[in-house]
């Protein structure tokens, strides 16, 4: 499909703030589709945005939010009706004041204003490295500075309340901004947050049967909010402003850029809440054309040839029989990686280090040959002549009462490397030398993995990624 305009996504455009950016985005010279989950609702929209505006460019497509599956096959249908996508707005949110679960097994809330777009995001990567510049704006809110995460109970299995859960999403949405922002080229795509203001939306209709104090205090505090209509310039201004070009990861107060909570800026908890939501939206859906945790991230992403979209098949429904209760990796457990081709060239390997920090700290040991140590405690072993040496958890060696020489961060290297690549050993070895850091690092059949001091953890994380990024600009 040719287009010239701009090309618009933007989720949940039938009501509140998504249905006033999508009238005000009509007014431009954009393509705009409208990703919805109720999609009789969607086309009356259209209807009445094309004959408000003149542009007959607007278009529908179903999506729901809380489905897996079903963000999947609108994945795979917005790649076969376009050969890019230029701007990708999360709008469409939820808030539930009782715990309910989506057909996924997830908490709704979280699966609505998180997991869903986040999935969503990154099935449409390739489409956005397709522009020539992209953004991604996702619609936040600063009740995130009310929440913590937890990610034993990020799904509130336990202590669960309506503003918590929604506050949570936010907080987990403004991580991941971070994150993404991060990995991709602010060249090519941005990926900012904006809390439009305080709006007098469908939300603020919820509350508990029987409770006449919440009403009162609703409609008295409506007299201080924004309408739908007044917030939508915000989400505007993010898409389509030409003085944010280049700006990523930021957090945005209406149309000023603003500081998101001090508690959001935590690059470890970040990079961890990252990681077990890939492990998450994987345990229900199988292998898709764009794998998550196997597709090259940030600049190193492929740019399509606009006649050719990228290609992403749907993943079929999970079923009753496959479905297991949501949780989240256990601590140790390395991201789930699918093996992929070797990769032999420096280049290469290096601008797709993607690192990822293992919570938890590991430690050297030695023992004696003939020690049995559990073989699921040993992160890596190795015969000398002095003994066994063992790579384990501190915990196991405390627990075992073996000698500790010395106490490690445990960073993998997700890039599939080729045991025959020849000078990344080197180039991570003189990176964190150039910044005063030692390291040990073994070669497992797939990936590097470096065990850096316990206490320059995030140093190290941040030299490696600051190679990365270096490598994808070359």
């Amino acid at each position: 499909m040719s287009n010239e305009k701009p090309i618009v996504v933007i989720s949940g455009a039938t009501s509140g703030i998504g249905y006033e950016t999508a009238r005000l985005l009509a007014h431009h010279n954009l393509h705009l589709v409208l990703a919805c989950r109720n999609l009789a609702q969607a086309e009356a929209v259209r209807t009445t945005l094309i004959t408000t505006s003149g542009n007959e460019q607007i278009e529908t497509i179903n999506l729901d939010l809380a489905s897996l599956a079903a963000i999947h096959a609108c994945a795979a249908e917005l790649a076969e009706r376009y050969p890019r996508i230029d701007t990708l707005i999360n709008n469409a949110g939820t808030f539930r004041l009782a715990r309910e679960e989506s057909t996924d097994g997830f908490e709704l809330t979280l699966a609505t204003n998180y997991l869903g777009p986040f999935l969503f995001t990154r099935l449409l990567l390739p489409l956005l490295h397709a522009a020539p510049t992209a953004r991604i704006v996702n619609v936040g809110s600063d009740a995130h500075k009310y929440a913590r995460l937890d990610l034993n109970n990020l799904q509130l299995e336990r202590g669960y309340a309506g503003f918590k859960a929604y506050a949570r999403s936010k907080l987990a949405q403004v991580y991941a901004t971070q994150e993404l922002a991060a990995q991709l080229d602010p060249a090519r795509i941005t990926v900012n947050v904006v809390h439009p203001g305080h709006v007098d939306t469908n939300i603020w209709n919820l509350w508990p049967e029987g409770n006449r104090i919440y009403p009162l205090m609703t409609n008295l505090m409506r007299r201080f909010m924004l309408t739908a209509a007044e917030a939508a310039h915000s989400v505007r201004h993010l898409a389509t402003a030409p003085e944010l070009q280049g700006i990523s990861g930021a957090y945005f107060d209406r149309t000023k850029r603003a500081t998101a909570a001090r508690h959001a800026h935590n690059p470890a908890l970040q990079r961890h809440l990252w990681h077990a939501t890939i492990q998450l939206i994987e345990r229900w859906t199988a292998p898709t054309g764009i794998a998550p945790s196997t597709q090259p991230q940030g600049t190193t992403l492929p740019h399509h040839n606009h006649s050719e979209p990228p290609t992403i098949t749907a993943a079929a429904p999970v079923s009753a029989e496959q479905h297991t209760p949501a949780t989240l990796p256990h601590p140790h457990q390395p991201p789930t990686l699918a093996p992929s081709t070797p990769i032999a060239d420096l280049a290469t390997l290096l601008s797709t280090l993607n690192p990822y920090l293992h919570p938890g700290s590991y430690v050297f040991t030695s023992v004696p040959e003939g020690t049995i140590v559990a073989p699921a405690q040993i992160i890596a072993s190795i015969h000398e002549a002095e003994g066994q040496s063992l790579v384990i958890t501190e915990a196991a060696a405390h627990e075992a009462k073996l000698p500790i020489l010395a106490r490690c961060a445990w960073i993998t290297l997700t890039v599939t490397s080729d045991l025959h690549a020849v000078g990344l050993t080197a180039a991570i070895a003189t990176a964190l030398r150039n910044v005063g850091l030692s390291c040990n690092i073994i070669a497992g059949a797939y990936h590097d993995h470096l065990f850096i001091p316990i206490d320059h953890a995030e140093q190290a994380m941040e030299t490696l990624a600051a190679l990365q990024q270096q490598a994808a600009q070359r």
